[in-house]
């Protein structure tokens, strides 16, 4: 619903987005400059005020005027109400102002409207704030001078100008101001802003009606049904029949009657509208801005997340439009600009971030190979002519998502400056905008791939884990800097295993060694249980790391890693069927890829046996025997089970290097219900989560080794 205060008094109220009828009444006899609407008791009222010195209140569903009142001496010029209620007391309160120079204090309540007057001030009142706890009202003047209100008693305590005026203005709590305004100027918490702007011409005189359209504000209101609606005046209506009509039936919208025409408000507040015109797809031709901004707003309004009447297939639908097909329809249509998007590569609101890194790689896919060299060329270019060093910022930002999110785009020429860049606004002196140094984050650790060769990998990593230990962190900050962590890891395992191995072993063992230590240790449990698909090449080094942590000889960090240690290793015995454990003796036994053995003293915290070639293709299974004197291997690909004596002398430790005392061909043993293994994937793909779960390989008896499926 749209309601619009008139010049004339009149007061137009509008169903949007399909009324041609509005309804109209004289409200004022002369200008109305300000409006609120409060909603008491299921109730919807309309306060508003008026160059005839009144304010009046209404009720919406009838039109009705509620009360009238005639305290100021002089236009009413603005209200003001508690913009997040902190009672229902204060929820049907509101001030008003006036060019009298006073503030009055009403309640929704019609044998008791009037609660306080406060004035008159000695000059032209600026800003009126407050101390609700307190009970204070703060009005300040354009002179500079505050005047401090008692608001119970309605008696003027004090009134202060200088330092002390500007004190208590800072630390005093802002009330929504609601007037009409020369200049257009937009509330961060406001869904939608309505303006009116006079327009003439030789036929009338007749209002420019602009609805200003916050859509984040509309995102973050999960319970708001309003922005199905407002959809209608975004979506591209007329031009895809079959998405028209998904449109109307699925989700009840329809085009907007009348036409409308687009705009756009810039910084300074001053607002740029197309003239209207037939061409209705104009918007789509007009700047990369425009397009972004139009693309973004249409598809994050219709995310799934937002509410259950946008399902899946109509989101994907909408999105595969303005992404593939509207690009096509349009005769010079004007791509997204990708500074833009970038700035929502990292936001608080999923179905905006999610929206523009879609958008974003949408733009990549549709260039051919030498669009995407030119794209790539043009952005690098900026970045040396470019002054200023936001937008240098954000040319870097642009350039670590090309390369984090399409690597192959990116020539190995530009990827020393656009490492180093991104680098820079992580760990620049000063600090970085903090939206754009959380993306670079995840920039840097879903474009590892592509920065390792122009970075220290190991010196990189241990900083990340610093950071990410480091208290007092913002949440998003902290977020993105584990996420990195476990992409480094998932990318290079070995590597990472290495980086975080290395401090370790140095001579002198400092606390904060071992803190990061323990911290890295937490990591590899984060990645055994995300992607341990990617730590299979890595098991006997990431083994050694964990037996690193448990050296007798270190005392101090093996009791602060000790709990962690073992954790891990129950996570690896649970996760890869070619990792065993045997409880009674402490050793560890790890298959690896190229088919070798090895075996680990928990207890001494020493490798005690390497078996090369235990078998010729990788090891997929490993169990201990109930006394822990023989191990069996089984390899998928060569389909084979072989039995290692692994007995150990007197005084606990291994003799002789374990040997091969049995071999099983799969096929030919009938404990292995060999119709279950013959469909199993071996290649170096297969995922660590599955097979844990395909493999069952254990030990029955002494003499009887169970393998099977469940």
């Amino acid at each position: 619903m749209m309601i619009t205060g008139h010049d004339d008094g009149s007061i137009t109220l509008r169903k949007l987005p399909t009324d041609t009828q509005p309804i109209k009444w004289s409200a004022h006899l002369s200008r109305i400059n300000c409006m609120l609407h409060i909603k008491t008791n299921l109730v919807d009222y309309l306060i508003t005020g008026s160059d005839d010195y009144y304010v009046k209140m209404w009720s919406l569903s009838t039109q009705r005027m509620i009360a009238r009142f005639s305290c100021h001496s002089g236009p009413v010029r603005a209200f003001y109400a508690a913009e997040n209620p902190i009672s229902e007391i204060w929820n049907n309160r509101f001030f008003s102002v006036s060019d009298d120079r006073s503030v009055i204090l009403y309640q929704m309540d019609e044998e008791r409207g009037i609660l306080g007057v406060f004035g008159s001030h000695p000059y032209d009142i600026a800003d009126v704030k407050w101390n609700v706890e307190q009970g204070y009202l703060f009005v300040s003047c354009v002179d500079g001078s505050v005047s401090v209100w008692e608001m119970d008693t309605g008696v003027l305590e004090q009134r202060v100008h200088g330092k002390v005026a500007s004190d208590i203005l800072s630390n005093a709590l802002p009330l929504a101001k609601l007037e009409k305004q020369e200049k257009i100027h937009l509330s961060a918490r406001q869904s939608i802003t309505s303006i009116t702007i006079d327009g003439q011409t030789q036929a009338n005189k007749s209002p420019v009606q602009s609805l200003v359209l916050n859509i984040k504000c509309l995102s973050a209101d999960q319970k708001n049904q309003q922005n199905n609606l407002y959809n209608s005046y975004l979506f591209p209506w007329g031009h895809e029949p079959a998405l028209d009509a998904m449109m109307r039936t699925e989700l009840n919208l329809s085009p907007p009657n009348p036409p409308i025409t687009y705009g756009i408000i810039g910084s300074s507040g001053r607002m740029s509208i197309l003239v209207p015109k037939t061409d209705l797809l104009a918007r789509w031709k007009i700047s990369d801005t425009m397009t972004a901004l139009h693309a973004l707003s249409i598809v994050s309004l219709c995310h799934p997340s937002l509410t259950q009447k946008y399902t899946t297939n109509a989101h994907g639908q909408i999105l595969s439009y303005i992404c593939a097909l509207l690009p096509d329809q349009v005769d010079n249509y004007i791509s997204p600009s990708l500074s833009y998007l970038a700035r929502y590569y990292h936001d608080s609101m999923e179905n905006i971030m999610e929206t523009s890194r879609t958008i974003i790689c949408s733009v990549i896919d549709k260039l051919n190979e030498e669009g995407r060299k030119s794209l790539v060329q043009t952005w690098f270019s900026q970045l040396y002519t470019e002054e200023n060093p936001k937008n240098k910022d954000l040319d870097i930002l642009v350039l670590g998502i090309i390369g984090s999110e399409r690597p192959d785009v990116l020539p190995e020429t530009t990827v020393k400056v656009i490492t180093n860049g991104i680098l820079n606004l992580l760990f620049q002196e000063g600090g970085s905008n903090e939206k754009l140094r959380v993306a670079a984050m995840e920039i840097l650790g879903k474009g590892f791939g592509k920065w390792k060769s122009c970075l220290d990998p190991y010196q990189l990593i241990m900083q990340l884990i610093k950071l990410h230990g480091t208290p007092n962190q913002s949440k998003p900050l902290a977020d993105k800097t584990q996420l990195a962590i476990l992409l480094i890891g998932k990318e290079d395992p070995i590597l990472f295993l290495k980086a975080i191995l290395r401090p370790i072993t140095q001579a002198k063992m400092t606390d904060a060694i071992i803190q990061d230590h323990l911290i890295a240790l937490q990591f590899l449990g984060l990645l055994i249980k995300k992607y341990p698909s990617s730590l299979l090449p890595a098991l006997p080094t990431l083994a050694q790391v964990i037996l690193r942590s448990l050296t007798p000889n270190q005392h101090n960090i093996r009791t602060t890693c000790l709990t962690t240690a073992r954790n891990l290793i129950s996570d690896l015995v649970h996760k890869f069927p070619m990792v065993a454990f045997h409880a009674q003796s402490q050793r560890l036994a790890v298959g690896a890829r190229d088919g070798s053995l090895t075996i680990f003293d928990l207890v001494s915290a020493t490798l005690c046996h390497t078996i090369e070639k235990a078998h010729p293709k990788e090891v997929t299974a490993l169990s201990w025997d109930p006394e822990g004197e023989k191990l069996a291997s089984y390899s998928i690909e060569e389909q084979k089970v072989k039995v290692w004596d692994t007995k150990t002398n007197y005084f606990g430790i291994l003799g002789t290097k374990p040997t091969s005392k049995k071999a099983f061909d799969v096929i030919n043993t009938r404990v292995v219900p060999i119709d279950q293994l013959l469909d199993l994937s071996t290649s170096s793909s297969a995922n660590a989560n599955s097979m844990s779960s395909q493999f069952r390989f254990s030990w029955t008896s002494k003499k009887s080794i169970v393998l099977a499926r469940p």
